[in-house]
């Protein structure tokens, strides 16, 4: 799916639907979608050569264009504890996540046993 990042946060505030910023790749017009992992590109023939995830076999693909999508990490400069304690925003799963855990912190500072600090 295609997924407009810069808008990632207005779904974590409840601005927007997560399902606003989300487009699914397969129902575009005269695409072809193999969700697959690239092993090497042939451009003097103009193929693909991919794996399957799901089932562990290898394929070819002919492609007219080609649209190479990688994906990004983002960068914690090495700094501990950052995996185990930060939220990231990159996915529809990051956001979801950090929703969740600002309704968990309004529902703890509602709760009459919580300490006022």
């Amino acid at each position: 799916h295609f997924l407009f990042t810069p808008l990632l946060a207005s779904t974590t505030v409840g601005t927007l639907e997560f399902r606003c910023i989300v487009e699914p790749v397969r129902s575009l017009p005269d695409v072809q979608y193999f969700q697959a992992e690239c092993d090497s590109i042939d451009t003097d023939n103009n193929k693909v050569h991919v794996h399957d995830p799901f089932h562990g076999k290898t394929f070819a693909l002919d492609y007219d264009k080609l649209v190479v999508g990688v994906g990004a990490v983002s960068n914690t400069f090495n700094i501990k504890g950052v995996h185990e304690n930060a939220y990231f925003l990159k996915s529809l799963t990051d956001a979801r996540r950090v929703r969740q855990r600002v309704l968990e912190c309004f529902e703890r500072a509602s709760n009459p046993f919580t300490p006022i600090e």
